[in-house]
């Protein structure tokens, strides 16, 4: 339809009618808007068709013929008449550029004349139960053959023809070829065959949601439904879990040509399971105005899901045993930014959750004087040596120090280190009783000390009288 809309022009010797009825079709993107806007037009009243001055003796019926021949063969698809029987009693010329075949040779014969046997009898049950219902039906897809004795894939179209007094008389229609198309789609299945991914091809225009065209992959093991249901839905969002159906919605109705977006998203399977996919989608103009395209390929990410959740709950439970700990719990990155810190490191150095937002740095927590040594032992630490662990002073907010005992490890993502994770201990009180202890143990060695002097000069003391009444 593309091509069609690129190379015709409308004719200029057509009247203002047939120009009318030859830009709708020209503008209409599939057989069944072709034949809804034929049918609007050429069935309308002839004052309505075509201006009819005092000379113009044609009748209605011939107005009607006439504009239909001239204008099928202005376009591309092949355009066709049956009657009650089925029997062609109609074909525009663009059936030699389809099938080969003169439309002399075709009028005539039936529909299934052109087709392979097995193909002829599964489409001729198929138009058997449109007949008896008087149903149009649209984008039937049959295998003909040429002349030349090629296979093509033909999509077609038709409504019913009614006379006056409302009896059926045959069908009109569309065909139009649509071989590369079908090529094309099972090169893409056999593609997706080899992937654990289903890819879908999808159009819509306004206001409409998607419409499935093409879908082919892993779609039932991912989704639990067959092609044939999908396509049956036409529209993915009946699938979509009910909590994330209006996220979904908008993230489509949002996408503009060149958008290339990935959204994540909840399904519910035929089975009644909840899954997890990853929609990557590209949007673009379709070629017809106001219509858009979306090429898309749908990955199961469920156990990645439940792989984060279950991260995401051991990381909570890590927390809350930290917010536990009367140690400083903290983590920091490469260059010693403050990720996650526990309560009990606010309360000791008396900064608010408000800075932590604002940003503080591990380096600025300890004196001035200790920063050089603090980055070396990062750096070997990050460097995989193992450096023990060591005391610092530390820094409060309000400038005061306190002494720590500080041990960390670094942190592993894909073999390489991404920052530290690490204990803080406030040994004040240690280090006062250290020197308590010590106070009383050099006392206690000065008291000795004494003791000795005094005992020895005792002993001296006595000896020497002793000595005087021994002699």
């Amino acid at each position: 339809m593309a091509q069609r809309k690129k190379n015709i022009r409308p004719n200029p010797r057509l009247s203002e009618g047939l120009k009318q009825l030859e830009q709708a079709v020209l503008s209409s993107p599939s057989p069944e808007e072709v034949l809804k806007k034929l049918l609007k037009i050429v069935h309308s009243s002839p004052g309505k068709i075509l201006t009819h001055n005092k000379q113009d003796k044609l009748s209605h019926h011939n107005i009607d013929s006439l504009h239909f021949q001239e204008l099928v063969e202005s376009l591309n698809d092949w355009i066709w008449k049956v009657d009650e029987f089925g029997v062609y009693t109609y074909v525009s010329p663009q059936i030699k550029d389809l099938l080969g075949y003169e439309p002399e040779e075709v009028i005539g014969k039936k529909p299934f004349d052109l087709m392979p046997q097995e193909e002829a009898e599964r489409v001729s049950s198929l138009f058997e139960e449109f007949v008896k219902k008087r149903q149009p039906f649209y984008a039937l897809e049959n295998t003909n053959r040429t002349r030349g004795g090629d296979l093509i894939v033909l999509e077609t179209s038709g409504v019913p023809i009614l006379d006056n007094q409302g009896r059926f008389r045959g069908y009109q229609g569309v065909d139009r070829d649509i071989t590369k198309r079908k090529v094309m789609e099972e090169n893409y299945r056999l593609f997706t065959g080899l992937t654990s991914d289903y890819v879908h091809y999808c159009t819509r225009s306004g206001e409409s949601n998607y419409k499935i065209k093409w879908i082919g992959g892993a779609v039932n093991p991912i989704s639990g439904y067959s092609i044939k249901d999908l396509l049956a839905l036409g529209c993915f969002l009946p699938m979509v879990h009910p909590d994330d159906q209006q996220r979904v919605s908008d993230h489509l109705l949002n996408l503009v040509p060149g958008d290339r977006k990935t959204i994540e998203f909840r399904i519910v399977t035929q089975q009644q399971e909840i899954r997890w996919v990853s929609e990557k989608s590209q949007c673009n103009a379709g070629p017809f105005e106001g219509e858009l395209t979306l090429l898309g390929a749908v990955s199961d990410i469920t156990e990645r899901k439940q792989s984060e959740e279950r991260l995401q709950e051991s990381e909570e439970r890590c927390r809350n045993i930290a917010e536990m700990l009367p140690e400083v719990v903290f983590e920091l990155d490469l260059s010693g930014n403050l990720i996650f810190a526990n309560r009990k490191a606010f309360q000791i150095f008396g900064y608010s959750e408000e800075d932590f937002v604002r940003g503080l740095n591990a380096f600025d927590m300890v004196v001035p004087e200790e920063r050089a040594l603090v980055r070396e032992r990062i750096h070997q630490r990050l460097a995989g040596k193992e450096v023990g662990s060591k005391e610092y002073t530390a820094l409060r907010k309000d400038g005061s120090t306190f002494p720590v005992l500080l041990n960390a490890i670094p942190i592993i993502k894909e073999l390489e280190p991404v920052g530290l994770l690490g204990i803080m201990t406030d040994i004040t009180e240690r280090k006062s009783n250290e020197i308590a202890l010590l106070a009383a143990t050099q006392a206690a060695e000065a008291a000795s000390q004494t003791k000795d002097l005094f005992l020895a000069k005792v002993s001296h003391e006595i000896r020497t009288p002793l000595t005087t009444i021994v002699g």
